[in-house]
């Protein structure tokens, strides 16, 4: 990505490495201890890091520094790497957890070691092919919800209404993540279809590349109908009186938690309303997976688009710089038509779209 920017990256990893070299001091680096490397790695990369990963390495690297925190930094071997990510797992199932978050104190570790490295603090990375074990380790998911289930979902979401359960709602009606649902603000949402330069004249939600939507440039989504009414919900709601669509309760917090999503989701399994084995998550592959049978016409490509994928090579996309608005409107219209209609109890035939194997 920075080399098709004209960026030269070898010229800013050296510079970066010069960098934490001077940040670390000469003097203190022959014997730095991991607490020490922890608090150089931090002031090095936090500020490249979204608000919530922020507060998410914060857990994660003070679980580090109490288990490995007093080692000088050239005495930690592969083998004692191991044994702290198995006690860690241990502890984690031990509470309940299947421990799969291992996996992110795992990739920690090879980020900081990294590090290490590029202080001359070491010659060999101790993190190589540092592995997990198969039960702590991120399973890639296949759930796609069934036609009851989506129907039996957006009901359940329908009955709860709050904030989340709307939002939740919002990101299965758009395909869009649940992140950039929860953080999006009333100025990025254009319901009655103002013609601009970069829209069709038509409701759309422009999204930006701001931390913690995980989008590289501005994303711009046709709305359907059934989105835009979700959304004039939203914006409707009671107490509400900040321009974030879903503002936070306690204080400091502009938008509801991330984490409050899971949370709901997971009372709704427990409580049967929700289908079983399902996470938020699901609802982004189970629309893409039900848009390829749906009665827009589109190519693979539109469809990939409306998800916020790249699509095409490198040259393609340096040349091609349309939004493809009119394909991608086509797909999320006839989407939130079929959305109408079963959760309205009835299916007509000409959109029954054909649920595809995992």
């Amino acid at each position: 990505m920075r080399v098709g920017e004209g960026r030269d990256v070898l010229m800013e990893k050296q510079a970066e490495r010069a960098a934490n070299i001077a940040r670390a001091g000469r003097a203190d680096i022959e014997g730095m201890t991991v607490s020490a490397l922890i608090e150089t790695f931090a002031a090095a990369r936090s500020d490249q890091w979204r608000p919530l990963t922020v507060r998410a390495f914060t857990g994660d690297l003070a679980i580090i520094d109490k288990a490995l925190g007093a080692l000088p930094v050239k005495d930690v071997t592969r083998a004692r790497l191991v044994l702290f990510l198995q006690e860690f797992i241990a502890g984690q199932q031990a509470q309940g957890a299947r421990g799969t978050r291992a996996e992110r104190v795992r990739m920690l570790l090879g980020a900081l070691f990294n590090h290490a490295l590029d202080l001359d603090l070491i010659e060999f990375l101790p993190t190589a092919r540092l592995k997990l074990p198969m039960t702590a380790r991120v399973q890639s998911r296949e759930r796609v919800l069934s036609l009851e289930e989506i129907t039996s979902t957006w009901q359940a979401l329908e009955g709860l209404v709050t904030p989340t359960t709307l939002a939740l709602q919002i990101a299965l009606a758009t395909g869009a993540r649940i992140g950039a649902v929860m953080l999006a603000h009333e100025d990025e949402l254009d319901l009655d279809g103002t013609l601009t330069a970069d829209s069709d004249g038509r409701p759309t939600w422009r999204i930006p590349a701001t931390p913690g939507r995980k989008v590289r440039t501005v994303q711009i989504i046709p709305l359907s109908g059934l989105a835009v009414a979700l959304w004039r919900r939203a914006l409707a709601w009671p107490g509400r009186n900040s321009g974030v669509v879903f503002p936070g309760r306690r204080e400091g917090h502009s938008s509801v938690g991330h984490t409050n999503v899971p949370r709901v989701w997971a009372a709704g399994v427990r409580a049967g309303t929700l289908p079983a084995g399902s996470t938020p998550h699901d609802l982004r592959r189970t629309a893409r997976s039900w848009w390829s049978g749906l009665n827009h016409g589109q190519t693979r490509d539109a469809m990939e688009r409306l998800l916020g994928h790249a699509v095409g090579g490198a040259v393609e996309r340096t040349y091609d710089r349309s939004l493809h608005l009119p394909a991608q409107r086509k797909v999320a219209d006839a989407w939130g038509a079929w959305l109408t209609e079963i959760t309205s109890g009835t299916v007509p035939a000409r959109l029954l779209p054909i649920q595809r194997s995992a």
